[in-house]
């Protein structure tokens, strides 16, 4: 009672933010209907406390030994529909107890994997007296094929690093995809653009019954796939292979997703295709088909629309790959930021809506094919195929004050852009078993990219006093193809000996790229040693050429040393060579061509990057304790040849690092686990911060590269820990990380006096970056009600070199940069959200909350604007209505402050839409759909780095509505006694058998 009360109070304290809309009644109505929901629930909780409640205990032995089984799953359940009423886990002694049970009838059930499961119907008398149930007697089975049955009685189940979730006990929509059942698992998060986190971490990857799923793309899979399939989803804590086949932590964990489908759907077909056309000309079409067979499973889809709606990634390859970054890096890529749009956060955020908040207008076309198959027993092989075409319109005005190290400058601009990308992506995965103890598994991926762009800006600078610095106008356009494509091939060998393991990893990549580009600009700069403003123009075409090539082996040994203890011996060698040949030629106005050859432009380099690595690492594995141990020597070795101006410049750097190695894993129980891992990352400096060229003498941001610098090196510190209880349904988790880099590549700003800028990587040391991540979910009234809150912390220090030069920057030495001073930023980013809902046969209903505070010190800026802060309130609900009608409604407030005068305007999105089913079987929906009904959405971004702070404003979706319609294909093959599809039963009744499992007796045809 009290922890429902402390709820409601801190939702109240979050709905008191002042804010100035008449629209925020309608968002309140939504609060004032949760809270009446919830205090129904109280209502009924203090009617249940007048019964005499009574507690159950019994004990569970293994047939075999009568030996107690510790960990057995008990659950007490309704005998109308199966629903979970209490349920718990036996202790060692194979003992359980539920308590608070109210009188009446319940079936029990005891279930354990490998064993038979126990279904009993008793009855509890209103007493309140402790009732012994007795003993319960599980038989082992002799196949657990046997026993691979869904049961929808334990919402949740923990295995070792994986936490299961049952799908039939999380109620979606009818026709709701993936992603809409992800957004009701606990500790669960789905941010505005997609992006998936569980348990505080980054979800890097989906899996279909443990098998990729088109490449390395989570969305595919979130956005596509229809979520009346899924029987369970599994969390997993996912380790390498090297360290999955050798049983040695080897520090490289991600956190992935796997569908486990239905058993119903691993024989048939199934699918969907969708029309849409509405207002403004917008469009929304697609299609998917899924064809499974046993372990044979074979997708094709396809898309296009104009509405912003993208159901992939369009670099997945990429964004895997990221995932390969220091803890530091990873983190700068993404802070400093706020975004008064999508919010993060908000896991109700559905596709299309995100798409509003969007930046531009984009088209997009894609395909692809997915395959997967069992061949023989001992090959199994997946590959898929993905295309996308897509174009993207967008007009930005923007605000940017620029740190100088004694004053600041403000700059005004517009752009008007346009891109258009074409991707063809492929990826396979072929895992041979060659016998008991001989594997090969190998993972080729190739991307080919074309990209087109033409952009158009104007700008204008002032100072502090008001006076102009510089104004500008440029229009480039450029085109250009991109290849990308690498494989690993990983042979793994075990021995006689258990833990004896021996495997090399050997991968290689290439890449070629080309561009040609136009740009012509003009420039006036108004400080000038004689008062005289001067005039810049540049109109010139340039041609680049790339290649790159790389290779890396990996060999490790293991050999047990003890019963706990096992030894690893692991050699790690990469290389890489990258060249590059850019031509430039000025306008003639003569013949009217590009064949001026302009040498300042033009040169010519090759960069070669060794490292090596050579380990050795203890691991001690005991009933709770996992413990990795390791040290490792690395060196790094950087070859830099650039032809400039017939001029060559010839670098070669060389450094050694200590990098040791730790990893500590303990499990309290079998639901509470901590994780404490620390590893050393060595990084290089890419192609571009290598090359000692200035890209444009006559642009106000110049950039050169810096032919000296050195390989930085990242210490990550990652702390986890996190509990989920089946009992309960609750779930915690705390996430704390640190980072620190030793010649971090940061970067020296040199100030004109016009206003210009020109940037130069250089080391530093002294950047490092902490945060604390905490959350908890915990579900009422037998999972109708459900409560999230998460709260972080992000701290961060960054390292940059400042320089005001009182001479225009056309004729400087960049090179020259001893007067420059050490300026250090550091960011303080508060974050806490707020989430409840409430999940009925009739009624959907999620309410949330969110505030960003941001702070940031400057050393040498102290009057430099440091703090701003973002709310975000978001209501979304839906209604099942008779005559299968479901009505569907969102709204979101944002509202900013600390952001630049005319971008702290809060405003309103609010879409709705109506459904209706039909045809047989509801294999028809017609769906009425308008978005940004108050017609006041906008996409604002807050952005600051260590010398810079951005507002920028960019064009969206104006309001729209469009009618779609939908039909859904399924045809399996009978089974009996099989799960079977609910589809075609009235939603009030599939929602119950979804509850129960869905069994019934006929297929849907």
């Amino acid at each position: 009672m009290n922890n429902c009360v402390l709820v409601i109070n801190n939702f109240n304290k979050l709905l008191d933010v002042e804010i100035k809309y008449l629209h925020i009644k309608l968002l309140l109505k939504f609060s004032l209907l949760f809270l009446s929901f919830i205090s129904i629930a109280l209502i009924q909780s203090a009617y249940s406390q007048s019964l005499k409640q009574a507690t159950l205990n019994g004990v569970v032995l293994d047939n075999s030994t009568q030996k107690p089984l510790q960990y057995t799953s008990v659950a007490l359940l309704t005998i109308k529909d199966s629903t979970l009423v209490k349920g718990c886990i036996t202790n060692s002694k194979g003992e359980f107890v539920l308590k608070n049970v109210n009188p009446g009838s319940y079936r029990i059930r005891i279930s354990y994997l490998g064993y038979s499961t126990i279904r009993k119907i008793i009855a509890i008398q209103n007493t309140g007296e402790t009732q012994n149930l007795g003993n319960f007697v599980l038989a082992e089975v002799n196949s657990l094929m046997n026993e691979v049955v869904i049961t929808p009685d334990q919402p949740v189940t923990v295995k070792q690093d994986t936490v299961e979730f049952n799908a039939d006990l999380f109620q979606v929509e009818k026709n709701a995809v993936v992603e809409d059942m992800l957004k009701k698992l606990p500790g669960v998060e789905i941010d505005g653009q997609g992006k998936i986190q569980a348990q505080g971490m980054d979800v890097t990857r989906v899996f279909v019954d443990g098998k990729p799923f088109f490449g390395n793309d989570p969305l595919i899979a979130t956005q596509n796939l229809p979520a009346e399939m899924i029987a369970k989803i599994q969390v997993i804590d996912k380790k390498s292979d090297q360290a999955e086949f050798s049983g040695v932590d080897d520090g490289e964990v991600e956190k992935v997703i796997n569908i486990v489908t239905r058993k119903g759907y691993k024989e048939g077909y199934f699918g969907k295709a969708s029309l849409g056309y509405g207002s403004l000309d917008r469009y929304d079409d697609g299609f998917m088909a899924n064809r499974f067979v046993g372990d044979r499973q074979m997708s094709l889809l396809g898309m296009t629309n104009n509405t912003n709606t993208q159901r992939f990634t369009l670099d997945a390859l990429n964004a895997l790959n990221d995932k390969r970054k220091s803890t530091l890096s990873s983190a700068r890529a993404g802070r400093n930021s706020s975004r008064g749009g999508a919010a993060r956060g908000f896991s109700s955020m559905s596709s299309a809506g995100r798409s509003m908040s969007a930046n531009g207008i984009s088209t997009t076309n894609a395909a692809g094919a997915n395959y997967h198959n069992l061949i023989g027993t001992n090959l199994n092989v997946t590959g898929s195929y993905f295309f996308n075409s897509t174009e993207t319109n967008n007009n930005q005005t923007g605000y940017t004050q620029t740190f100088k190290v004694d004053t600041s400058i403000y700059k005004r601009d517009t752009t008007a852009t346009y891109s258009r990308n074409i991707n063809h992506r492929a990826n396979m995965e072929i895992d041979y078993q060659i016998d008991s103890l001989n594997s090969i598994l190998f993972k080729p991926n190739i991307s080919y990219a074309i990209n087109s762009s033409s952009r158009a800006s104007s700008s204008n600078t002032i100072g502090e006093s008001g006076a102009r610095l510089n104004e500008s106008n440029s229009a480039n356009r450029s085109d250009g193809t991109n290849l990308n494509s690498n494989f690993s091939l990983l042979y793994r060998k075990k021995f006689k000996k258990p833990r004896r393991t021996f495997s090399i990893n050997v991968g290689g990549s290439l890449k070629t790229g080309s561009s040609d580009g136009f740009r012509k600009s003009f420039i006036k700069r108004y400080v000038t040693s004689n008062g005289v403003p001067t005039i810049g123009l540049t109109d010139i075409n340039t041609k680049s050429e790339s290649s790159g090539t790389g290779y890396n082996a990996r060999l490790s040994y293991t050999e047990p040393i003890s019963l706990h203890q096992t030894l690893d011996l692991n050699y790690y060698y990469s290389r890489s060579d990258n060249q590059s040949t850019k031509s430039a030629y000025r306008y003639d106005e003569a013949d009217s061509l590009y064949d001026i050859p302009d040498t300042a432009y033009s040169n010519h380099f090759n960069n070669t990057f060794i490292n090596q690595r050579t380990g050795l690492s203890l691991q001690s594995k005991y009933d709770k304790l996992l413990c990795t141990i390791g040290v490792g020597v690395e060196s790094a070795q950087i070859e830099s040849k650039t032809k400039l101006l017939n001029r060559m410049f010839d670098r070669t750097h060389k450094s050694m690092n200590f990098s040791p190695t730790a990893t500590i894993n303990y499990a309290f129980t079998n639901r509470r686990r901590l994780s404490l891992q620390y590893k050393g990352t060595t990084n290089e400096p890419s192609i571009d911060q290598l090359q000692p060229i200035i890209t444009d003498s006559n642009a106000l941001i110049i950039r050169i590269g810096n032919p000296n610098l050195k390989s930085s090196f990242t210490n990550d510190l990652v702390f986890s820990y996190n509990d989920v209880n089946p009992k309960t349904f609750s779930n915690y988790f705390v996430n704390i990380q640190y980072s620190s880099e030793q010649n971090s590549i940061s970067n020296n700003y040199i100030n004109g006096a016009s206003g210009e800028q020109l940037i130069m990587p250089v080391n530093v040391n002294g950047a490092w970056d902490a945060s604390t991540n905490i959350g908890m979910g915990k579900s009422l009234a037998k999972n109708k009600f459900y409560i999230s809150t998460s709260g972080s912390v992000k701290w961060n220090n960054d390292v940059n070199y400042d320089r005001n030069n009182a001479k225009t920057l056309t004729n400087y030495n960049p090179l020259d940069t001893a007067a420059s001073v050490l300026n250090t930023t550091r960011h303080l980013a508060l974050g806490y959200n707020l989430q409840a809902s409430v999940n009925t046969d009739l009624i959907m209903l999620t309410v949330s909350g969110r505030v960003n505070y941001n702070h940031v010190w400057q050393a040498t800026k102290s009057n430099s604007p440091s703090i701003y802060t973002s709310y975000n309130l978001f209501g979304d609900l839906k209604l099942f209505l008779p005559l299968n009608i479901m009505l569907n409604t969102d709204y979101q407030i944002n509202m900013n402050s600390g952001f630049a005068k005319g971008y702290n305007n809060s405003f309103a999105l609010w879409n709705a839409a109506a459904t209706k089913d039909f045809l047989k079987n509801k294999r028809g929906q017609f769906k009425f759909q308008i978005f940004d009904i108050l017609r006041e959405n906008q996409s604002v971004r807050h952005s600051i780095t260590d010398h810079n702070i951005t507002d920028m404003r960019s064009t969206i979706l104006p309001q729209y509505f469009i009618f779609s319609f939908t039909y859904n294909f399924r045809n399996f093959k009978r089974h009996s006694g099989e799960m079977q599809q609910v589809a075609s039963k009235p939603d009030k009744l599939m929602r119950k058998l979804e509850k129960t499992g869905g069994k019934q007796n006929s297929m849907d045809n």
